[in-house]
């Protein structure tokens, strides 16, 4: 073999190993030191929301340069990424540097809260009114989700306030901040609706107001007295 077929050779297999190196600095390297073993939980547009195997825990990633691989609900994936984490339910996941197919068909078990999340939406709960008086309210819930809705059964009434909001005039404020000019503060009268909570009468808790009848699967009908915790409401109220 002559001298230079072996310098190419040679430089190739260098060229091959830069290449190499640069792909997994790419992946394990400083940028991207965290990852997580994880379910895909639904395929979206522009990312994932997977479970986290190790804790069961929501998260949102986004896609990589590479975009959507084929990824299916139930597929195990790798993550690898910059170990950023927004703390928001699901919690979003930093700059992602690979996303890897580990197993097409996961037989990790997904607990409840998670199920619930995934199939409980408020959009499909209906909320009928079929009373509602100085002293209480009576209405319907209608809720065809998968999982039920998980809602309160407390409740507080408050009131539409209307008050003023005093501001001061731009012009003014920088004029005090001039110890030699100051004068005066003026104010241009503004006004804000507000939401004020109204007193309670007793220190009771809301939900031993009400009570509750299952109507059918999907259905419940709550009632509610408020006479002893907040008594009787003015005309305006109601």
């Amino acid at each position: 073999m002559k001298k230079s077929e072996k310098i190419l050779i040679i430089v190739l297999i260098v060229l091959v190993l830069l290449f190499l190196a640069f792909r997994i600095f790419q992946v394990y390297g400083k940028n991207f030191i965290a990852k997580i073993d994880a379910v895909v939980m639904q395929v979206r547009e522009n990312g994932l929301l997977v479970m986290d195997i190790e804790d069961k825990s929501l998260a949102s990633v986004g896609y990589t340069d590479e975009g959507n691989i084929g990824f299916k609900e139930g597929q195990e994936v790798t993550i690898y990424f910059d170990g950023m984490v927004a703390l928001t339910y699901p919690a979003q996941l930093g700059e992602v540097g690979k996303i890897k197919i580990t197993k097409e068909k996961s037989e990790v078990e997904i607990p409840e809260d998670v199920l619930r999340y995934l199939n409980s939406s408020i959009n499909k709960v209906e909320a009928t009114v079929n009373k509602l008086t100085k002293t209480g309210i009576s209405f319907t819930l209608k809720d065809p989700n998968e999982y039920s809705y998980e809602y309160q059964n407390t409740y507080t009434i408050s009131k539409k306030v209307i008050k003023e909001n005093k501001v001061e005039d731009v012009n003014q404020e920088q004029a005090n901040k001039d110890a030699t000019n100051y004068v005066s503060p003026s104010y241009t009268p503004k006004y804000i609706t507000v939401q004020e909570d109204l007193p309670k009468k007793t220190e009771i808790n809301s939900e031993t107001t009400g009570k509750f009848e299952k109507i059918d699967e999907y259905t419940t009908q709550k009632t509610y007295d408020w006479s002893e915790l907040y008594g009787e409401l003015g005309e305006r109220r109601i």
